[in-house]
């Protein structure tokens, strides 16, 4: 069992289960086991997508919501930023829990590749927009759309009025 706490400070445990495949797919039409054999493409959705991983989490924890009196909104409104990278982690940890040996450590192995793939891009997008290069090609480039001569922007003759 995995778990998370959201912006407003309430913990949430995830436990997937077949009943909860079934929910998640019944009422998210989200088909949980086919992170098996997608190749990257359901756990790319459910990392990019924000609102879907939103609502499968709410039905995971529906029971534990509706203990707490939150509504779905509310649940929602718990969720961003670094919450939202807990309860993803926590959501990703908990399905790969759920399958079988063997399958569970091809999952796990996907998911660290995923996230070494992940950190490598943030850190190379970093130090791209860190090189100084960028930034005087940035400024060059600015300073070429501003002081170019014969734009619309104001170098048309006065009228004859």
């Amino acid at each position: 069992m995995s778990k998370f706490t959201d912006i407003k400070g309430r913990a949430w445990l995830i436990e997937i289960t077949v009943d909860t495949v079934k929910r998640v797919k019944s009422l998210c039409e989200v088909d949980l086991l086919d992170i098996v054999q997608d190749r990257g493409k359901l756990l790319s959705q459910l990392t990019d997508d924000p609102i879907t991983l939103c609502n499968i989490l709410y039905v995971i924890c529906k029971d534990q919501a509706d203990e707490q009196k939150v509504s779905d909104e509310d649940f929602g409104r718990g969720l961003g930023g670094d919450a939202l990278e807990q309860a993803t982690v926590a959501f990703l940890e908990a399905l790969v829990n759920f399958f079988p040996g063997h399958k569970r450590r091809v999952l796990q192995k996907v998911l660290d590749r995923s996230a070494e793939v992940q950190s490598m891009a943030t850190d190379l997008i970093i130090a791209k927009l860190d090189d100084p290069a960028i930034e005087a090609h940035l400024k060059a480039r600015v300073e070429k759309i501003l002081l170019t001569p014969g734009d619309s922007s104001g170098d048309a003759p006065a009228s004859s009025d």
